[in-house]
């Protein structure tokens, strides 16, 4: 998990978009807000699709 968390972290750092997948109830929501929070983009909103 932390290696996860650590290129998740990375990513963030990059102006690419990011593709989560992972299985209901696995945390996606959580690790989504914290690249959030991690890229440049913390001062706009978060775009959900």
């Amino acid at each position: 998990m932390k290696a996860q968390l650590e290129k998740a972290r990375r990513s963030a750092k990059k102006n690419a978009p990011i593709l989560l997948t992972g299985e209901t109830g696995s945390g996606k929501d959580i690790v989504v807000q914290g690249i959030h929070n991690e890229s440049e983009r913390f001062t706009k909103p978060r775009l959900l699709h």
